[in-house]
């Protein structure tokens, strides 16, 4: 163990820098180094905003290079849990996979610094298990500090996010369609940040469900107005989920109010609470979508008719998608669709069903948002590389070969597989280590048949948490690439072990 005051201030800021590093686009530090101006030049001539993307970018590779100094400097090197192992033997075979990539398929459809980027992510994912590596090996460190670090950034992102995706969705001139939240135009100027895209809402419910967790199980005070700030976040973050209306993210909703029923001692107290909470969850997101459809109907009725038509013709020519990337009507068509109809009729609930699709086609579209048509496809280009596959982020390009050479503005689909993610980034070999980093956490899945049982509220969130990222892995590539699903896999294995 280290005994190191300086170590014990220096790791939580590290794990801090990581955080704000989500959603960094490597081009924002190489556009440096591939530009005709020098370097230095590049630097100072940075607006303030490309500054800060800039250092959220080169964060991870400088943090990386930081903590393979200190575990050198301590040679602390050995005696870590299976699952670091595991995790860190992922990342170096895509890091050689990636290598090894250059001159497939995936070379047609990047230039250099496209594929100097993609090292990025694994090197955002090394630096991450490094920061776990030494705050584990330091004396006098609760772990669970990182953890406590998480819940902040979980709590800002879903906080500031959802208040900006709420304001669009009741500014008529962004969304002047009688739609869901779930189906806002994702090219829209307000959905982006600092100049890079802000979650779409399936990203964010996960984000809420993982909030959600924390909070219905996190004990608080025993005060009453602790108890009762509790259940009107619960109220608010479970009303954020249906708004939202993510599929996946509505199913572990559910499933978690059973984890919740099994918590209480007293059944009868336990199945009433729940019962309440959803009734007053299902009321404040028809509330929200009421006044959402009030307030439409009072625009169509007394605002300038000119007016709306000038921004209609405006919008006419801007692709309008969904987030299943499928083409919206455009809004001189909903606005004659309306003027036929005469009356604003109220959608609440996202449109699961396709009318062009039938049988299987049909049953995927409904169930996995054509997730499986995506996984078909991969196969012949596993069948091509199946030892080595196109290293990290090849999903991007090889499922999407006809919008890229079509020059598409559409969303470059990931294979949203894990399993399938670790075939095309690293081989078999890859795909070998996922499989066996869950036969060695099994004991950690095991605690669920405990749950109720569990002493330390800590230990049910982590199981949780590892429950819904392990469920997840099965519909997005997750915890493969960097991102909240990598680090709070990382912090619930820690969360969960048995001291």
């Amino acid at each position: 163990m280290i005994s190191n005051k300086s170590l014990n201030l220096i790791i939580p800021l590290f794990f801090t820098g990581m955080w704000i590093s989500i959603g960094s686009d490597p081009a924002d530090f190489l556009f440096i180094f591939f530009n005709e101006k020098s370097i230095l030049k590049n630097i100072f001539e940075m607006s303030w905003i490309d500054f800060i993307n800039f250092s959220r970018s080169i964060f991870p590779s400088i943090c990386f290079i930081l903590c393979l100094f200190i575990i050198a400097s301590f040679k602390i090197y050995r005696n870590y849990n299976n699952f670091i192992y595991i995790l860190l033997s992922l990342q170096f075979i895509q890091l050689l996979t990636t290598i090894l990539s250059r001159g497939t398929i995936v070379s047609e459809f990047e230039i250099l610094v496209d594929h100097i980027g993609r090292y990025h992510w694994i090197i955002s994912s090394l630096s991450t298990i490094l920061i776990f590596m030494i705050a584990s090996k330091l004396e006098n460190f609760r772990i669970e500090k990182l953890f406590h670090i998480s819940i902040v950034f979980l709590s800002v992102i879903v906080i500031f996010f959802s208040y900006k995706i709420l304001i669009d969705f009741f500014n008529f001139e962004i969304n002047n369609l009688n739609s869901p939240v779930y189906n806002l135009n994702i090219w829209r100027d307000s959905a982006y940040f600092f100049n890079h895209e802000i979650p779409r809402v399936t990203g964010l419910s996960r984000s809420i469900v993982f909030l959600l967790i924390i909070i219905m199980f996190i004990k608080f005070n025993s005060k009453k107005y602790f108890i009762i700030i509790k259940n009107l976040l619960i109220i608010f973050l479970g009303s954020l989920i249906l708004l939202f209306q993510s599929k996946f993210a509505v199913t572990i909703f559910l499933i978690i109010y059973i984890f919740y029923f099994y918590n209480y001692k007293n059944k009868f107290e336990s199945s009433t609470k729940i019962v309440i909470l959803i009734l007053f969850q299902i009321v404040l997101f028809f509330s929200i979508s009421n006044y959402k459809y009030y307030f439409i109907e009072l625009k169509y009725k007394y605002s300038n008719n000119n007016s709306i038509e000038n921004f209609m013709n405006e919008e006419k020519s801007k692709p309008k998608l969904n987030n299943d990337n499928q083409l919206k009507d455009s809004n001189s068509e909903v606005k004659q669709k309306n003027v036929e109809n005469k009356k604003f009729t109220e959608k609440y609930l996202r449109q699961v069903y396709d009318k062009k699709s039938k049988g299987l086609k049909l049953l995927d579209h409904i169930l996995l948002s054509g997730r499986a048509s995506l996984w078909l496809d991969s196969l012949s280009f596993i069948k091509e590389r199946p030892l080595l596959g196109y290293g990290s982020m090849s999903d991007r390009i090889i499922i999407n070969q006809k919008r890229l050479k079509n020059n598409e503005k559409l969303i470059l689909n990931p294979i949203s597989n894990a399993f399938l993610y670790s075939l095309l980034s690293g081989g078999v070999f890859c795909l070998m280590l996922l499989i066996f980093l869950f036969v060695t956490i099994r004991k950690k899945y095991l605690d669920i048949i405990f749950f109720s049982s569990l002493n330390k509220y800590q230990h049910k969130i982590g199981i949780l948490i590892l429950l819904v990222i392990s469920t997840r892995s099965f519909v997005e590539n997750s915890f493969m690439l960097f991102g909240i699903d990598f680090i709070l896999l990382l912090n619930s294995l820690y969360l969960t072990e048995k001291k």
